[in-house]
Order: C-alpha cells, then sequence, then structure tokens
C-alpha cells in the first residue's frame, strides 16, 4: 500500500539543509555584491565597484586592479581627514599619508611594473556630504579627471 500521508521526517530534514545551503550561498554573493556596489556616504567613504559587466577586456581588469589601488588611497585619506580634525576643503598628498604612516611606498605600486605611484586625494565638502577624489598618477595608469568632477 502507498504511503499518501506526505513527506517522511528524513525526507523533510535532507530539503531543509539542502534549502538552507543554497540559501546561505546565495547571501553571501548578494552580500558581495552590495558590499562593492554602494556609495556610503553616511561614513564619508567612497566604495569603488569591483564587478564589471564584461571581464574579457584586460584594460577593465587592469583598470579594476588599480581602482583598488585608489580606494587604498581613499581609505588612507579618511583616516588621515579623520583623526587630523580637518573641517574644510583639503588636497591630502601621498608624501603626507606616508609621513603620518597612513600609507608605505609600497602601498601603491603600479601594477604592471611595480614602480611607485604619486597622486592626490581632494576632500570637498558640499551639502553635509564628505566627498573624497583620488588621483593617482602611476607610470602605467592615471586617474580620469573627467570621471572624478
Amino acid at each position: 500500500m502507498k504511503n499518501n500521508h506526505g513527506w517522511s521526517f528524513r525526507e523533510m530534514l535532507v530539503f531543509m539543509i539542502i534549502f538552507i545551503i543554497i540559501f546561505i550561498i546565495i547571501s553571501i554573493r548578494v552580500h558581495a555584491f552590495y558590499k562593492n556596489t554602494i556609495k556610503d556616504n553616511n561614513d564619508n567613504k567612497l566604495i569603488i565597484n569591483d564587478f564589471d559587466d564584461d571581464n574579457s577586456d584586460s584594460k577593465d581588469i587592469n583598470d579594476s586592479s588599480y581602482a583598488k589601488l585608489e580606494q587604498k588611497f581613499v581609505d588612507a585619506a579618511i583616516k588621515y581627514f579623520d583623526e587630523n580634525n580637518i573641517s574644510e576643503n583639503t588636497e591630502i598628498t601621498k608624501s603626507m599619508l606616508i609621513d603620518n604612516n597612513y600609507l608605505t611606498t609600497s602601498d601603491l605600486l603600479d601594477i604592471k611594473d611595480k614602480t611607485p605611484c604619486d597622486g592626490k586625494v581632494i576632500v570637498e565638502f558640499s551639502n553635509d556630504v564628505i566627498n573624497y577624489k583620488p588621483y593617482l598618477i602611476c607610470s602605467n595608469y592615471e586617474t580620469d579627471k573627467e570621471t572624478n568632477e
């Protein structure tokens, strides 16, 4: 005779375990996506998107690597800015960050030839929001000034 009482406890347990594993994987992927794409103005952080629509283009991949260098530069400038109680538009240079131990020379090396990059972060106040605009100058890359304006 056939069991017409629905799922057994074992079947339900296996289904729930599979469902929970899939849910955890999806949650981690969604969290990682939003963590890397949202600009968080409340914490005054510029988050640079690491996800590209077309990963086959090597220029996009290199630009993404340089974007990570720019983000490292901005993160150091944010710490410098916060700890020095600056309350006006200013320009924070690489040498200022290195001299005050917020960066080391090896933190900003060109992706391709490992030579030191130079640059600055411009800090601007606008409607109670602080904007950090990185300008990175490497031997094989320079931040596009039009995208930062």
